[in-house]
């Protein structure tokens, strides 16, 4: 990294520390630093920090997407690979990408039985496409329906299924080493990490399967380019918007099924997919909400105000604790103000559903 760019990269995260407020303690506590690492990259002592430690930050600083690419964008392209290991050739990387979990990886998968299925298929059927784009609105599932596809399929897979979450990027050209990243692979500056990866992967059975690829989608080529270099390669993506290249399979990710206007049972009512995730999420904060015949018809409402959109009844159940159904209902007039308080580990444009809207 070039003077410059190293006075770039650590005049920019003072900027982002001094505008939250934080001290170099104080943020080096939030990201699992040391204070002396936030000086060194601050007054330009260390000039190659790794780019998952930029994430941290950029994570414990709680940047928006647009500010997290500026970050990334300060580091010079050779700081932009991990280079502190010992490269990697691609006969020394036997060891199997593995299933990394991903947001809502531990909960169950409601009303997407047949979507996971159909998906598998694709992937594995005989002269199928090797790319598959899972597409959809933002909050309707797609990377949990991704996991769980991934899951299943595990062992079709001998070399293993990597996960690349690529939310914090912005620029299309971290792409590729965001992939290396996920592979366990480190550039050597040998040659070019496309390069490295296509090396790599040509003689791998791997799945690998790339989340938010909305933030990068000009960078759709090299997908495209690995999946047709590399005939036992399948790739399965997540994009709000499809990629448009000639080799991908566009599947699209629909909303949960939500209670009929006719359907009045509590039996009808707890069958539909959507009611079924509301009632998991309800008593996720309290263990002893059941549907009744009081609560059933208030619970079916919710969900079709929110048109089976599982983030927005993951944070409408939230706040069941505080709210009993009715009352929620009748808050939800109030729109995206209510739809607050998401797990703390999820990221934080999942935590409210104006942020949801606000990032895509």
């Amino acid at each position: 990294m070039t003077a410059h760019s190293a006075t770039a990269f650590g005049t920019l995260l003072r900027h982002y520390r001094l505008a939250a407020s934080l001290s170099q303690e104080a943020l080096a506590e939030r990201a699992g630093l040391s204070g002396s690492a936030i000086a060194a990259l601050e007054t330009g002592r260390r000039t190659t920090p790794r780019l998952d430690t930029v994430s941290l930050l950029a994570d414990a600083l709680e940047l928006s997407s647009a500010d997290r690419a500026a970050l990334m964008a300060a580091l010079a392209p050779s700081a932009r690979v991990d280079t502190v290991a010992p490269a990697l050739s691609p006969a020394a990387h036997t060891r199997p990408a593995a299933a990394l979990p991903g947001p809502g990886s531990v909960t169950a998968l409601f009303g997407r039985e047949r979507d996971a299925a159909a998906v598998a298929h694709l992937l594995v059927r005989e002269g199928s496409t090797r790319l598959v784009t899972l597409t959809g609105p933002g909050g309707v599932g797609k990377t949990r329906l991704a996991l769980a596809v991934a899951t299943a399929l595990s062992a079709s897979y001998p070399d293993g299924v990597a996960f690349v979450d690529l939310s914090a990027l912005g620029d299309p050209n971290l792409i590729a080493p965001a992939i290396a990243r996920g592979l366990g692979l480190r550039e050597d500056g040998a040659r070019d990490v496309r390069d490295l990866l296509r090396a790599v992967l040509q003689p791998k059975k791997l799945l690998l399967v790339l989340d938010n690829f909305e933030q990068v989608v000009e960078g759709a080529l090299l997908v495209a380019e690995l999946a047709a270099a590399c005939s036992h390669l399948a790739v399965l993506v997540t994009s709000r918007i499809a990629l448009q290249v000639r080799a991908e399979q566009r599947f699209a990710v629909s909303p949960l099924a939500v209670p009929d206007l006719g359907q009045r049972s509590v039996a009808d009512i707890a069958h539909c997919a959507a009611v079924r995730l509301f009632v998991a999420r309800a008593r996720a904060v309290q263990p002893d909400f059941n549907l009744s015949t009081m609560n059933a018809p208030a619970v079916a409402e919710i969900c079709r105000r929110l048109d089976g959109l599982p983030l927005a009844l993951e944070l409408a159940a939230a706040r069941i604790m505080l709210l009993p159904p009715t009352e929620l209902l009748r808050r939800l007039g109030r729109r995206l103000g209510i739809l607050t308080h998401g797990a703390r580990d999820v990221p934080a444009r999942q935590q409210t559903l104006r942020a949801t809207i606000d990032w895509s």
